[in-house]
């Protein structure tokens, strides 16, 4: 075996047997060297994982889920404590922001933020300042800045900006018949302040 580093020095060996082992002891180097730098670059792949390309495929999909985005119909479960109204209106839900009243409590989406008192006949102190009912107001806050980071990803939704059925400006009121008009009169000045500024009524067809 032949050194091939041109800058070597040559070497003189007393014996056949000195340069057998000279040269072994060469490769054995070389060897522990390479096994070094091999273990030296794994870790290095270990240690810096590439995440791009599987970022890149989560900005698609969020993408297209967005733009893709439509809101389903309501749906209202009836009983004893929440019976909307009838209307022979026809006219179809609109996807908004919702809120129902029944005789229990007060929720926004599906999720209930106010118990009422009095048999659903009005609000508890704690929760008004004022005219305002501060959870309600907190959860319309969120349930809006929902609507409009969807709206900017959602041509649909942009179309209708500026007209009266921007979803990001509409209210659902899904109450019951009984409920006093002033629970009804709090919960609309409170969703006007979040702004929300046109308001439908979940009714019954009485044509059904």
């Amino acid at each position: 075996m032949a050194d091939t580093n041109p800058n070597a020095r040559p070497v003189s060996f007393a014996d056949d047997d000195a340069r057998q082992e000279y040269f072994e002891r060469k490769a054995k180097r070389r060897y522990r060297s390479d096994v070094r730098k091999y273990r030296r670059e794994a870790e290095a792949d270990h240690a810096e994982l590439n995440l791009t390309a599987m970022m890149d495929m989560m900005t698609i999909l969020l993408v297209f889920l967005l733009k893709s985005y439509g809101a389903s119909g309501i749906n209202v479960s009836m009983n004893n404590d929440l019976m909307p109204p009838t209307s022979t209106s026809t006219l179809m839900a609109l996807p908004a922001v919702t809120v129902t009243i029944t005789r229990k409590d007060i929720a926004v989406g599906e999720r209930g933020v106010v118990q009422l008192a009095d048999d659903g006949q009005s609000i508890p102190p704690q929760y008004m300042k004022g005219l305002v009912i501060a959870p309600v107001k907190s959860a319309l806050d969120g349930e809006v800045k929902k609507l409009n980071n969807i709206a900017k990803y959602n041509p649909a939704m942009r179309a209708k900006e500026g007209t009266d059925k921007d979803p990001t400006k509409m209210l659902i009121i899904v109450g019951d018949k009984r409920m006093p008009y002033k629970i009804l009169f709090s919960v609309l000045g409170t969703a006007g302040l979040s702004g929300l500024k046109y308001f439908k009524f979940l009714t019954l067809s009485s044509n059904s």
